[in-house]
């Protein structure tokens, strides 16, 4: 977007007069409302381009580091609510350091984001706003970096957008900062940051419409494709290929690693095929969100996965099936804005929220998946599954209704250590349906732990 156009200029124009606003009135209010402001009116505009960083006249570093931070969000597709916050945040940043309270404290003017996240302490409205900006600066204060993944962005963007620094002179900035680091997030958001600048990619529209997992999919087309046709793409696409060949690998008598796709379709056979494909189209689409969560999400499914394949075998509808009854969790648009542990009355706990399963709208998408990967026998269990999470109560039904409440339950006390109540009732209604020899709660738990080889990553993936 050109810079000289009248709406950019007007956008330009506001942000001075905020700024120039807040330099004599020390109301945090007026810096809640005027950041709420600016950040829809930017996001109103086009979306952010590196030739901003290329102008003959080079844009106040203020307005270079929102940019900046907007480009971040775009590059990892966040959904808009994620990037209206922390963009509101950014606005709330820089627009504090002209306040006359922060000028009244010099210990703070080098952290810009803690210095606005004092000025919100204790104000109404804005609590999510304000654990966005106290989360900034990990490093500095010796606190855990996972805590919130937005302000890893915007602790980010501060640190490359210091005052008076040169947008040619970014890059060599860029490198300053590897050079030093100790941070892997640091590292991870620095690569993204290069690749942006160093290839002049423009990010990808932000988009986590649960409709585009299916309108973009290719499953259909591979479906009914022939061998020969499966061999050339799947040699065109080491992403999909990856999870076949492993599956073979692992159902190969000798225990070699399989490298030959066609042998590899042999040995898993053409009715297993499909999931596999599945499997393998799911995981491209959840990693494609950047969800920070996602290795932890990933281990959540495969173990859930495992545990299907436990009491019900069949590796490959296993772990497409729990793939697609835990796509919700990735589309769940408001668990990016928090970490991987959250306080509780017992200490500390995974902050992973299965809220959206009690939305009218997940059965409807859930529903859409299943027969979209030919997993139509599970869609009338699916339904009453969900019905039994919906009501909290674990119900006596058919084998697979038991069988995706016994593994979801015992999913949930393996990694977010929720009530065990629910999983004990499961566990005897299976030890009646004569389903699996489960054994005690603690014995089954342990049991699945060893075996799955899942973990509970303390890393966000950025």
């Amino acid at each position: 977007m050109p810079i000289n156009d009248p709406a950019w200029q007007h956008y330009l124009s506001a942000l001075e007069r905020g700024s120039a606003t807040l330099a004599s009135n020390d109301d945090t209010v007026k810096l809640i409302s005027l950041s709420h402001q600016l950040s829809a009116q930017r996001l109103a505009l086009p979306a952010a381009s590196v030739t901003l960083w290329q102008q003959p006249i080079p844009l106040p570093s203020t307005v270079l580091q929102l940019e900046l931070l907007l480009l971040l969000c775009q590059h990892y597709r966040w959904p808009d609510d994620s990037i209206q916050l922390v963009l509101q945040a950014g606005f709330c940043s820089v627009l504090a350091t002209t306040m006359p309270q922060v000028r009244q404290w010099p210990k703070l003017q080098r952290y810009p984001a803690l210095a606005a996240a004092r000025l919100l302490q204790g104000a109404n409205n804005s609590t999510a706003l304000h654990r966005v900006l106290a989360g900034c600066y990990p490093t500095e204060r010796n606190i855990a970096p996972w805590q919130q993944p937005l302000s890893l962005l915007l602790t980010e963007v501060e640190y490359l957008t210091r005052p008076n620094l040169l947008p040619s002179l970014l890059l060599q900035h860029i490198g300053q900062r590897i050079s030093q680091t100790k941070s892997e997030y640091e590292i991870s958001l620095l690569r993204h940051i290069l690749t942006m600048f160093c290839h002049s990619q423009t990010p990808l529209s932000v988009n986590t419409d649960r409709s585009d997992l299916i309108t973009n999919s290719r499953f259909r087309q591979l479906y009914q494709a022939n061998t020969g046709q499966l061999v050339e793409y799947l040699s065109q696409s080491s992403e999909f290929a990856a999870s076949l060949l492993a599956l073979a690998s692992q159902l190969n008598r000798q225990q070699q690693q399989i490298h030959d796709i066609r042998l590899a379709l042999n040995l898993i056979g053409s009715e297993q095929v499909p999931y596999v494909l599945a499997e393998s189209e799911l995981h491209s689409s959840m990693a494609q969100l950047h969800h920070p969560k996602h290795a932890l999400l990933h281990q959540f499914s495969a173990c859930l996965g495992h545990t299907i394949n436990k009491l019900l075998p069949g590796r490959a509808r296993s772990r497409a099936l729990a793939l697609c009854l835990c796509a919700p969790l990735w589309l769940e648009p408001h668990s990016y804005n928090n970490g991987l542990l959250q306080r509780c009355t017992q200490g500390v706990r995974p902050a992973l929220d299965f809220s959206c399963y009690n939305n009218s709208s997940t059965l409807s998408f859930l529903l859409a998946l299943l027969d979209h990967y030919h997993l139509n026998e599970w869609i009338e269990p699916v339904r009453l599954w969900l019905q039994s999470l919906q009501q909290n109560i674990p119900t006596a039904g058919d084998i697979n209704v038991l069988t995706l409440q016994l593994a979801w339950h015992s999913n949930l006390v393996l990694f977010a250590n929720l009530n065990a109540q629910p999983l004990i009732r499961c566990l005897q209604h299976a030890k009646q349906k004569n389903i699996s020899d489960t054994g005690s709660p603690a014995n089954w738990l342990m049991q699945l732990a060893t075996d799955s080889q899942c973990y509970f990553p303390l890393a966000l993936t950025l």
